[in-house]
């Protein structure tokens, strides 16, 4: 009798720890009686309209930032070329995000920079994510594609594209909450250090990870301090008593609330939470509702700074049971009620909102996660596994899984988990989701988005209480027939996934709500079929519960699934695509019976089929968002009788007659877009009063459009409009000027050199112009359109006379007081020229591998008389652009003769005749290259988008070299590519193994031997120098250095190489053998420009240290004559085919051209604005002219200059 006796009181004991538990947890949340309801003490919850969520947006509440705000945006947009890193650092809650953002929507950084991106760091990063996200926001920024495959790159592919994408543009990037010394040894090499301004704000607890970046690149420290009492006292009463008192702190409250002010130390964050709590002071976690304490606890089991989207966080509430029925609303109506209320409480922060102010996703801050975890731990609620915690501690409901090992992961069985939430999850074998499926019978939440998860076992039927399962971007591809017996489910959504047929056992699922099924493919280019649509059977009809079902193969099913959608009377989402004529009539029908319906997406089968939508006589009222993709017969009428309509995009419609004016009058539309074939006129026209709510407009791939007139007091409310690849439409439309409240303009197709009314939105703070260059979907060049160019385009206006002729785009070339050579009209402009001359010499940095070698090279150098004229200036050509891909290697242009000029235009080699004034692709990269020669050696799967970092041309052949050692060799006089090759650092020109980042072809230089042959040179990171015969395309001499070599140059007998590169003595070489014949010292930095007189025995470098020296082989112990740069580094050296000049080019405006043969005591000052691609002179020394690459965002061109005895006067044509 003992022993049963002794097991009944054990068993009576764990009741009693069970019962304790359930009465602290009921305790901590606060549960009442029944018939108290759900709220917490007498306080009733008051329900907000959720739009009122928009406003935490704009938090108009911030004081105390101006001063550091604008000596944060002055370090940021001041013009010094080098990349600076700008950290603010300050404890937590002083504020740091607020400023950092602050500053980040300013609107001068968006006029400054080109793209921009917002990084939230946290502690427990991923530096791949991390990249990966701010590429993604950098091409989004700018309405682009991101680089293909950027999801599925590793390390340094990943880094390689970031830096390929950033190397030509100007951006800033923020990183908020950097914990980590390391972090910024780890991302630098994803930021090019290029000469567009780059830049880049860091937010930090801690002065080291500020100090940490100094190692490599400049650093300006802001140290945040706390608000003064004063402003402190202002910010607290601007919170607490904002809107029942106007931000006055009533006297009876006042002691009070200072009390509780000074335990905020002046802290913002702590202010702002305390303050923003409740209407007065009071609220806090423990007077939240329960159902509220457990939605709010839910957003704990997301990863830190983790954004998340509204419908995946209350769908999961509703799945667990969090969220009360409430009369006359659907359960996500109620959910969406909870997360505005957590939102008006400021627990829980809004990341981003829909056209209609819902909030779309939100975030929890980081102040109150450290609470919700220690909450979530108290209560048993969840547990989080991470790579900074896994061990499973005790019994929970809720399992987070955050990046740990299969290895950890497999050890978990606890049979009792009701939610699983994976997060940054490397693999899932099929044993492993076997077993898992047999551990978890009473899970109701399974959430495998964004894992590697691939197939899904039969036994996932026996979960029986499973209410959501969600396996968005997963590589699942088909769904087991056991699906149907998940009785309980009410969510299955797979968004992005290859799953193309759902079995017909789904349609006994009665208590499903959402559906949603949907794939497109990233590659291809925008076209009507790019959704897929899931094959469903037909007699889907009997889930009644159902409210979202997207997206549907409308032609599979046939009229019979048209109709049984009919039944479907709860539906507030749906989507169809493959549309026909007779199933279009079908869903008008079908949709008179969805009353609720707020979302419709349809497509039609092609671009051919009439879909008739027209016979729907009674459509539904609460429709918000609608698409219709396909050809119309005529638009529906019913489409102007949507009241509530918010949102409306048609595309491939063709339609003949003006929609504008079926759309005009629509009270709440706020977003519009006629997309690709949508109108097939010629001109569209808005009425006065047009549109009253619309923020957003788009007009694009409208091939006859032609006109565009807006009249007065139209789209009163307009913030940004987007007109692209309309090509009949030459000119910004008449009316821009009325929009006084965009903010956002993007033009496509508009040629940025005949944009002769750009002036009409000089208002707009952002205007990007997106100009076509090649064929493509990412054949397009944009850049910023800025005050200066539009007041040029006014100036183009009023003097429309024959400046055309002189083909440099409007600008007289005579350089005078007003404009110089370049066109910048100095008389428009608030600064002189020379001031502005002064400015560059003065703040102008140059670059350094060796601190301080510019100042101490300065003793040597030689005293020069300026003033000789001996290259006259012709041209300023500003049809072609050179563009710089890597900020060192400057040597991009080469003439073959005195009217033919070879530059690096982005991924193409441009020739420009100078005679025609024409230009002509001869190379494009940007795509896949292989050579359309078999020759032994040769790559013939060739590259694709290789980032070519260096060029030469001479007679018929063009070299080209890649940043991962690509070497593509062409005759100009036949099609395609001759040869392709890869340097690598085994020695093996040929090998097929992946470049590193030491492989850069740093210089490519064609020479012909002592035997007449043609060879060319590639200096290499790598430290190596490769010798190709181009008659055979081989390999013929390898010769490795201590050092990454950047540049090569061959005696004019072919005996001797001169070899500079990063050290600053260089080396005279035997061409044969390779070893060397002498040192060459007294630079005092790296070197990366070289060049032989034609006498064979005078040559000169070009070095870092701003200086050029002269050297005679004879005598090499010193140097014949050290010339000085002004404001940088000699990154390229020619000769004058005769060898009666000798060029030198600084990495920015200016060149100096010397008298070689009268021992460089005279020099011609080349004096301009912009990084130099390049100099050449052309070869035919009787009729010799001077080319120089200009890269500017906006006066890039190219300068010729044509020798003084040869030029008759100062020719304008």
């Amino acid at each position: 009798m003992l022993k049963p006796r002794h097991e009944t009181a054990t068993k009576i004991q764990k009741i009693k720890a069970s019962v304790e538990k359930i009465k602290a947890r009921s305790e901590r949340y606060d549960f009442q009686s029944t018939g108290q309801g759900s709220s917490s003490g007498p306080r009733n919850v008051r329900w907000q309209d959720p739009r009122m969520a928009s406003l935490f947006l704009e938090d108009v509440d911030v004081v105390g930032i101006e001063s550091p705000k604008d000596e944060l945006i002055g370090w940021l947009i001041e013009e010094h070329s080098y990349r600076t890193v700008v950290s603010v650092v300050g404890m937590g809650g002083l504020g740091k995000t607020t400023l950092a953002k602050k500053v980040y929507d300013h609107h001068m950084m968006r006029e400054h920079f080109d793209c921009h991106a917002w990084i939230s760091v946290s502690q427990s990063y991923n530096m791949m994510d991390l990249v990966r996200s701010m590429v993604k926001q950098f091409c989004e920024a700018r309405k682009e594609f991101p680089p293909e495959g950027i999801d599925s790159a590793d390390k340094m592919s990943l880094i390689s594209k970031a830096r390929e994408y950033l190397q030509e543009k100007r951006y800033v990037v923020v990183f908020d909450d950097v914990w980590e010394v390391d972090f910024w040894g780890e991302i630098e090499h994803a930021l090019p250090v290029n000469t567009k301004v780059p830049r880049i704000l860091i937010t930090t607890r801690k002065l080291d990870v500020a100090n940490f970046c100094k190692k490599s690149t400049r650093v300006k420290v802001h140290n945040l301090q706390p608000l003064l009492p004063n402003k402190a006292w202002e910010l607290f009463c601007k919170r607490a008593f904002q809107f029942e008192l106007g931000g006055h702190c009533p006297p009876m409250l006042e002691k009070l609330s200072h009390d509780i002010l000074e335990k905020c130390e002046g802290l913002p964050l702590a202010i702002v939470a305390i303050g923003g709590v409740s209407k007065i002071l009071s609220l806090s976690f423990e007077d939240l509702p329960y159902n509220l304490k457990s939605c709010f606890l839910y957003l704990g089991m997301y990863p830190e700074d983790y954004s998340i989207r509204r419908g995946r966080l209350i769908r999961q509430w509703i799945a667990e049971g969090f969220v009360k029925e409430k009369e006359g609303k659907t359960l996500e109506e109620v959910a969406q009620e909870y997360l505005t209320e957590l939102i008006h409480r400021s627990l829980v922060q809004v990341s981003d909102v829909d056209l209609d102010g819902k909030v779309t996703q939100c975030r929890l801050h980081d102040l109150f996660r450290e609470i919700v975890l220690q909450k979530m731990k108290d209560l048993s609620f969840c547990h989080v596994l991470s790579k900074q915690g896994s061990k499973f501690e005790g019994p929970t409901r809720r399992m987070s899984v955050d990046g740990v090992s299969y290895s950890v992961l497999k050890g978990f069985e606890d049979a009792h988990i009701h939610s699983l939430l994976f997060f940054n999850i490397n693999e899932f074998p099929i044993s492993f989701m076997s077993k898992f499926l047999q551990n978890f019978k009473l899970v109701k939440v399974l959430d495998f988005e964004n894992t590697p998860l691939d197939h899904l076992p039969e036994e996932v039927g026996n979960l029986f209480h499973l209410r959501y399962l969600n396996l968005d971007n997963t590589k699942v591809k088909t769904l087991p027939n056991s699906i149907g017996k998940l009785q309980n489910l009410e969510t299955l959504t797979m968004w992005q996934t290859a799953i193309q047929e759902i079995p017909v056992t789904i349609n006994i699922l009665h208590k499903l709500r959402c559906l949603v099924v949907q794939y497109f493919d990233e590659k291809m280019e925008m076209s009507l079929n790019i959704i897929r649509g899931v094959k469903l059977h037909w007699s889907i009809g009997c889930l009644k519960a159902l409210t979202e079902l997207q997206y549907v193969d409308a032609n599979y099913g046939g009229v019979k699934l048209i109709e049984e959608l009919g039944k479907l009377s709860q539906l507030t989402d749906l989507a169809l695509v493959n549309l026909t004529r007779e199933t279009g009539r079908a869903l008008c029908v079908s949709i008179e019976n969805m009353k609720c319906l707020k979302d419709l997406f349809v497509s039609s089968i092609d671009e051919d089929e009439v879909i008739d939508l027209q016979p729907i006589s009674s459509p539904p009222k609460c429709l918000q968002f609608l698409r219709i993709e396909g050809r119309l017969a005529k638009l529906p009428d019913w489409i102007s009788e949507l009241q509530h309509l918010v949102s409306l995009k048609i595309y491939w419609t063709r339609l003949s007659d003006d929609p504008l004016k079926a759309f005009q009058n629509l009270p709440n539309l706020a977003e519009l877009v006629l997309g690709i074939k949508a109108y097939n006129g010629e001109q569209l026209h808005i009425g006065k009063g047009g549109f009253p709510k619309l923020k957003e407009l788009q007009l694009r791939d409208l091939s006859e459009l032609n006109s565009l007139n807006v009249e007065k007091e139209a789209f009163p409310l307009l913030e940004k409009l987007h007109i692209g690849d309309c090509p009949q439409l030459k000119e910004v439309p008449s009316g821009f000027q009325h929009l006084r409240n965009l903010k956002e303009l993007i033009i496509t197709l508009l040629d940025p050199e005949q944009g002769s009314h750009y002036w009409i939105i000089q208002h707009v703070p952002s205007i990007l112009l997106s100009h076509k260059v090649r064929e493509g979907i990412d054949g397009y060049e944009r850049r910023n359109l800025r005050s200066k160019d539009l007041e040029r385009s006014r100036g183009k206006t009023i003097n429309q006379d024959d400046d055309n002729k002189k083909n440099i785009s409007g600008d007289d070339i005579s350089a005078s007081v007003e404009k110089d050579i370049q066109g910048i009209p100095w008389d428009r402009l608030s600064i002189t020229r020379e001031k502005y001359r002064q400015t560059r010499l003065q703040e102008y940095r140059n670059y350094e591998n060796i601190p301080h070698s510019g100042e101490g090279s300065q003793k040597d150098c030689k005293v020069t008389k300026k003033g000789s004229s001996y290259y006259e200036f012709r041209r300023n050509s500003r049809s072609v652009k050179p563009t710089i891909l890597h900020f060192q290697l400057r040597n991009l242009v080469w003439a073959t003769s005195k009217h033919d000029v070879y530059l690096m235009f982005h991924f193409s080699v441009i020739h420009w005749s100078s005679l025609n004034c024409t230009r002509q692709e001869v190379l494009n990269v940007s795509g896949h290259v292989a050579p359309s020669e078999k020759l032994p050696g040769s790559l013939l799967e060739g590259f694709t988008q290789t980032q070519m970092s260096s060029l030469s041309v001479k007679e018929k052949l063009l070299v080209a070299g890649g940043l991962e050692g690509e070497l593509i060799c062409k005759h100009l006089d036949r099609p395609g590519v001759s040869f392709c090759s890869r340097t690598t650092s085994d020695g093996n020109a040929c090998s097929r193994t992946t470049s590193d980042g030491n492989a850069i072809t740093n210089a490519v230089e064609i020479y012909v031997s002592s035997s007449g042959a043609f060879h060319f040179t590639a200096s290499n990171n790598d430290c190596g120098v490769r010798d190709f015969d181009m008659e055979k395309f081989q390999l013929s001499k390898h010769f490795q250095f201590p050092w990454p070599v950047n540049h090569t140059s061959v005696s004019p007998d072919g005996k001797l190489l001169t070899i500079v590169g990063d050290n600053p003595e260089g080396m005279l070489v035997d061409s044969q053998t390779g070893k060397t014949v002498m040192t060459l010292c007294g630079h005092l930095d790296f070197s990366f420009a070289s060049a032989w007189h034609p006498d064979n025995v005078t040559l000169a470098t070009g070095n870092q240290d701003k200086t050029c020296r002269v050297w005679d082989v004879r005598n090499l112990s010193k140097s014949v004559a050290v010339l000085k740069g002004n404001i940088g580094a000699i990154r390229s050296i020619r000769y004058s085919s005769d060898g009666q000049y000798m060029a030198m080019a600084e990495a920015a405006d200016f060149v100096h051209v010397y008298d070689a043969k009268n021992g460089y005591e005279k020099e011609q000052e080349i004096d301009f604005f912009g990084e130099i691609a390049g100099i050449s002179f052309s070869p035919d020394a009787e009729s010799e002219s001077l080319f120089i690459g200009v890269w500017d965002r906006t006066y890039a061109s190219l300068l010729e200059y044509g020798r003084c005895s040869l030029v008759a006067g100062n020719s304008t044509y």
